[in-house]
Formats: structure tokens, C-alpha cells, sequence
């Protein structure tokens, strides 16, 4: 009978071997129970994959507690001899070993070790997708007037979804058709988000989010009852839920693709249907204000790319003078 696998993220910042690679994943892969380690010297963390039947995250992490009191002035716990610790040599990572890199840039390298064709791939693709937000949002002025259901498919954003459905009230289109071009343009890019989870894990959490809140959520996400997961990735569109971190979560926990498509386009149909009933039901209201701002496309074009520009630098000056 094959072992169970559950996969955490522990704090090992209050270690005196947090920072050393090899120390960590050596120390923690003799504990009982864990069967593999990834240890982040610089986040000062471990993905630790271990058997639920003769360990748990909670236990894991009262010895890492532990060892953080009664290890003082060691590089590595007093059971083990010092001697020990190189035993391992870390594995070269270009990035990593460049003079200068810090703890900074670090958390936006998602792996562990060198990166692989498939790393670079995915990364390259997820800043093809940043791109083509930036590069959308000053086009939506100039096209919400006159491509209303197709820049729903381009951006999925809410609010064209209810400009089309508007614009579907008066017979420009039908109003099933609005519907789903905006649930295509929500979930288009969501199964790279998913693929991400599942080949980083906790990497690309730390990436997507810095709340402690979160990331600690997001690695119980391996312990979650299938049925929360899958009501959380159904639930991931409403506002102020954190939509990628769910999203990588379900890959992180080896939730099927399919399974994930089916319930992200089921999430993303409940919100499209709701706000093009909103928009369906303004009307003529809201067409005249969508025609209103295609006039003046350019000035609220130019405005967007300004606010986009300014906002941090004055944000930025705003934390230098406290």
C-alpha cells in the first residue's frame, strides 16, 4: 500500500540553522515521518512532505520551535555534531549565486535550485500575461463602445461585462452571448495559475502574496477537505478573496485540471451572470454613459496611463517622509 503524502510550509526562522540549505533539509528529513524536504534560506522556510500517519504539521512545527530555544548558540541542533552540517553542498543556481542578490529579489523566484526549460517557460508566460493586462488597460476606453463582448473575452473585467450586457439590453447583442465571452475572459489564464501551484507550491504563494495570513492558509491547503477547496475555487471571484493564491493552492494540492476548469468556469459563470443582470437591467443608462466615455477615450486614456505613473511615486514619497 503506497505511503500518504502531505505536503506543509514551516517557519524555520527562529533556527540557528534557518539560513544553511543543506543543514535544514538534513535536520528535518530525520525527523520521523518526513519524506522530503525543500528548504528557502532566504525566505526561512521548508516544504516539508511527510506521512499524516506518523506525523503532522502541528507536530513538525513544535519541534521547530522547540529546537529554536534549546539550540541556542549552535549552527545545528546539540544532538547532531558540527561536523555534520557540509556534508551537503547546495545545488548552483545562477541566480542565486550571484554576488548582491538578496532576500528582496529572492521571493520572486518561485523554485528551488537551478532554474529548468519548464521554470523559465512558465515564468516568461506569467509576465506575457502582466504584459497584456498593461498593454489592455488604455485600449478599454476606445473599445468598450465599439467591441463591448470582445473586450470582455480580452480582459474579463466586470465592469465590460456590464457595459456589454447594456449594450445587449438595447439589441446590440444577446445577452447569453455577454455572459459568456465574460466567464471565457475571466477563467482564460486561470489553468497557468493552477499549473503554477502544482510545480512550485509554496514558492509561488510566497510570490503572490506577502500576508502571513494567507501564505499560512495556503499551506494547510494539502490538509483542506476536497470539498472547502473545491467551494473556495468556486468562490475565488468575489471580491476581496485572494483569486491567484486559491488558484495555486488547488495545484499545490493536486487537485485535477479538470476538475479545477469545471469549477473555476462554474465561479466565474455565477459572477457574469450577476453583473450582466446589473448591466441588462441599467440599460439605455448605462450605454449612455459608456458612449460618454468613448467620446473622450483619449483623455481618460491618457488620465489612466498618468494615475498608473504618478501614484507611486507619490506613495513612494509619502514613505520617505514618515
Amino acid at each position: 500500500m503506497p505511503t500518504r503524502q502531505t505536503t506543509a510550509v514551516l517557519e524555520v526562522a527562529g533556527a540557528h540553522w534557518a539560513t544553511e540549505k543543506a543543514v535544514t533539509e538534513e535536520i528535518l528529513g530525520e525527523r520521523p515521518g518526513v519524506l522530503a524536504v525543500q528548504a528557502d534560506p532566504v525566505a526561512r522556510t521548508a516544504v516539508v512532505t511527510y506521512d499524516p500517519a506518523r506525523t503532522s504539521t502541528a507536530e513538525l512545527a513544535a519541534w521547530v520551535r522547540h529546537c529554536s530555544t534549546q539550540c541556542a548558540g549552535q549552527s545545528v541542533p546539540a544532538h547532531r555534531s558540527t561536523s555534520a552540517a557540509p556534508t551537503r553542498t547546495l545545488d548552483p543556481d545562477p541566480i542565486r549565486d550571484q554576488p548582491g542578490t538578496t532576500a528582496r529579489w529572492r521571493r520572486f523566484i518561485p523554485w528551488q535550485g537551478p532554474a529548468t526549460r519548464v521554470d523559465v517557460a512558465l515564468m516568461g508566460a506569467i509576465l506575457a500575461v502582466v504584459a497584456l493586462g498593461l498593454v489592455l488597460r488604455p485600449l478599454k476606453p476606445f473599445l468598450l463602445a465599439s467591441h463591448p463582448v470582445a473586450l470582455a473575452v480580452l480582459t474579463g473585467d466586470l465592469t465590460v461585462i456590464g457595459a456589454a450586457a447594456a449594450f445587449a439590453r438595447i439589441g446590440e447583442a444577446p445577452l447569453w452571448l455577454v455572459v459568456v465571452a465574460g466567464a471565457v475572459g475571466m477563467v482564460k489564464f486561470d489553468w497557468l495559475t493552477w499549473w503554477i501551484g502544482r510545480r512550485w507550491g509554496g514558492g509561488i504563494i510566497s510570490m503572490l502574496t506577502t500576508s502571513e495570513r494567507a501564505q499560512r492558509f495556503a499551506a494547510r491547503a494539502t490538509e483542506l477537505n476536497p470539498w472547502v477547496l473545491r467551494a473556495a475555487v468556486v468562490l475565488a471571484v468575489l471580491p476581496g478573496v485572494p483569486t491567484a493564491v486559491v488558484y495555486a493552492m488547488a495545484g499545490w494540492a493536486r487537485m485535477r485540471l479538470a476538475t479545477f476548469l469545471r469549477l473555476d468556469l462554474a465561479g466565474a459563470l455565477l459572477m457574469t451572470g450577476l453583473v450582466a443582470g446589473l448591466g441588462y437591467g441599467l440599460g439605455q443608462r448605462a450605454v449612455d454613459l459608456v458612449l460618454l466615455i468613448d467620446r473622450y477615450a483619449s483623455v481618460v486614456s491618457l488620465t489612466m496611463i498618468t494615475l498608473a505613473a504618478v501614484i507611486p511615486l507619490i506613495k513612494r514619497r509619502i514613505r520617505r517622509n514618515r
